[in-house]
């Protein structure tokens, strides 16, 4: 089967009418022969090494007889239906992890982006230029690098060179390179030594230790491919990432452009009338105090108040999907933590955000006691990082008494803010503000009213850039002004009770912090969510509290509901909300401007969906 090539038959025709004698013919036949027939063996031999080590598939051509074919081919057809499963199981896996984690994996890097480009403008000035896709995109900004090459590039950011210098250095760099070669021979780095000590770290960390008795068709590992669908899912989400974000950059880059141009043709405009207020500017009144001094006295006085440790995902809660298709709907705490995130958290933790977004300063949490007000304004604090000043009445009484004394507290906080921004004002109770003094001559006892003014004032004078919130609670805005809360509190935002979902999502939580309670049949957090309606998230706590307490869990009995239930019925200080108070709460709440407004669009809305019903 196997004959000499045509090169071989010439060389031999060739050399044969040269040959002088028949001997010196046939020699010369005999050892091209011979000669060809070496190379095969050895060609063969190398073959059987190279399918030994398992470097080649064997190459069969033939086969010696119909069952070793027949097996052959039982093992083509096997791993064509392996190879079809891997990529029927990938494009599930793809899909499943698209569906569960996509959104968010799109929404975090977004954040993270959005949050790098704000950064380096307020150092640079200017927003940086997006890395192209033949650069990563946004790879590019979150590769690990070593320690020099990140002071390599802040000291490029802080000291800029010269083109001239530039070269310079790049001559002296080809002239070290030059005099490094010419000390030394050495060899070019080899490509397959790379590869070989990847594949072995990944073989001693990965299949080494790895029990494959599970396996024994040997089919594709699953947690190999959920990596690999992980990574295809992750570049697919950062280019779809990196387009949306250049398209906001030019966005950005557009409006500031459009924001800078009027604010300087404004400044133009006033600058005659600047020039007269120079004139007419008082004196600081404090400058003889430093902020140090100002921030003990405030400390002194117990207004700055320390933070707790509380984030926002601390916070319970779940959206109410089931009544979120009625437009008269209360908020969740879900909806409250995404609203406070994009009004409060973003412009607070970033100066440029608090310039170009409307100014929004003032704030009031309503709501029954214990469902989650107080905590909500610490989490914020952790959040952005601010600073908590408390203006409560309780705080003040007795303190500041007279208008320049309260003038010097509001220009206190006002200097004390401005240089430890971003800071929150808090005022609790901020309901005896607004209430009617007795009628009469002014007893000994304490007016907070007094305070009204000084605080409008206060936030007044406030403009864009300062990174100072006033934020008012109250749990009985019944008996009070409203009308003077809601001009001094435009934005309120009402704290109801936990509706159903986040009265499960509560229950599961504080149970499972308990590291000695084990689950039973007995004990449901869906029936306990269900009998504690109207009650607090503070309530439901201090039940579990005082229920699973360490000789409770010591002991071997199951925990039941009934125990529960009986610590939050017999809690005389935690008293649930009745559906007449709850009524009464959402209409105080929808008396308030911006849901008259709301309220307003919404009818007019309606009216217009039932004319166009009509015709």
């Amino acid at each position: 089967q196997n004959v000499p090539t045509s090169c071989h038959i010439q060389y031999i025709i060739e050399h044969f009418n040269i040959s002088p004698t028949l001997k010196a013919k046939i020699v010369l036949i005999q050892r091209q022969w011979r000669a060809w027939i070496c190379r095969q063996q050895l060609k063969r031999l190398e073959e059987t090494e190279e399918v030994a080590l398992g470097m080649r598939w064997p190459h069969m051509d033939t086969f010696p007889n119909a069952k070793e074919e027949a097996d052959y081919k039982k093992r083509e057809a096997m791993y064509q239906d392996r190879e079809q499963e891997l990529k029927i199981s990938k494009a599930i896996e793809h899909e499943r992890f698209m569906a569960a984690h996509g959104h968010n994996m799109a929404w975090e890097l977004k954040y993270n982006i959005t949050q790098w480009l704000l950064e380096l403008r307020d150092l640079q000035g200017s927003f940086p230029d997006y890395p192209d896709e033949d650069e990563g995109g946004c790879e590019k900004l979150f590769a690990m690098k070593t320690t020099e090459q990140v002071e390599d590039e802040i000291n490029e950011f802080l000291y800029p060179t010269s083109a001239p210098q530039q070269k310079a250095e790049k001559r002296d760099n080809a002239k070290k390179a030059v005099a490094v070669v010419a000390a030394g021979w050495k060899p070019a780095p080899t490509a397959t030594v790379p590869k070989l000590i990847d594949a072995l770290e990944e073989y001693n960390s990965y299949w080494y230790l790895k029990d494959e008795m599970d396996n024994i068709d040997q089919k594709f590992d699953r947690q190999l491919m959920l990596e690999q669908v992980r990574d295809e899912a992750g570049k697919q989400i950062r280019l779809q990432v990196d387009d949306l974000m250049r398209y906001e950059l030019d966005k950005l880059r557009c409006g500031i452009e459009f924001i800078e141009m009027d604010d300087r043709r404004r400044n133009t405009k006033n600058a005659k009338a600047d020039e007269k207020d120079k004139e007419n500017v008082t004196k600081d009144p404090l400058a003889s105090k430093t902020v140090e001094e100002l921030y003990g006295e405030l400390v002194l006085q117990g207004i700055v108040t320390p933070v707790k440790n509380v984030r926002l995902d601390d916070i319970l809660g779940e959206h109410n999907f089931k009544d979120r298709v009625q437009e008269d709907s209360m908020p969740t705490i879900a909806d409250i933590k995404n609203s406070l995130t994009h009004m409060v958290v973003f412009p607070l933790s970033s100066s440029f955000l608090h310039t170009v977004l409307p100014l929004t300063n003032r704030m009031l949490f309503a709501g029954s006691s214990g469902v989650g007000k107080s905590m909500m304004i610490h989490a914020l604090c952790r959040e952005t990082g601010a600073n908590l000043f408390d203006l409560s009445p309780d705080v003040l009484a007795g303190k500041y008494e007279g208008p320049e004394q309260q003038e010097y507290l509001m220009n206190a906080l006002l200097k004390v803010g401005k240089s430890m921004e971003p800071t929150i004002f808090m005022i609790d109770e901020c309901e005896s503000l607004f209430t009617r003094p007795p009628p009469g001559p002014p007893s000994g006892q304490d007016r907070p009213q007094r305070w009204v003014g000084v605080f409008s004032k206060m936030m007044d004078k406030m403009k864009k850039g300062d990174r100072m919130f006033l934020v008012g609670e109250t749990t009985e805005p019944f008996a009070c002004n409203n009308r003077a809360m809601f001009d001094m509190f435009k934005n309120v935002i009402y704290f109801p009770p936990p509706e159903y979902g986040s009265r499960v999502l509560v229950w599961k939580t504080l149970l499972a912090r308990k590291p000695a309670h084990k689950p039973s049949l007995s004990l449901s957090p869906s029936v306990l969510a269900k009998f504690s309606e109207g009650y607090s998230v503070q309530a439901i706590e201090k039940a579990v509290n005082e229920t699973l307490t360490s000789t409770r869990l010591a002991s071997r009995r199951l925990v039941t509901n009934m125990e529960f239930l009986m610590a939050l019925t017999l809690d005389l200080d935690s008293q649930p909300m009745l559906a007449e108070d709850v009524a009464r709460w959402a209409a105080w709440y929808w008396s308030a401007p911006l849901m008259r407004k709301r309220r307003q669009l919404l009818d007019e809305e309606a009216r217009a969906r039932q004319l166009q019903e009509a015709m």
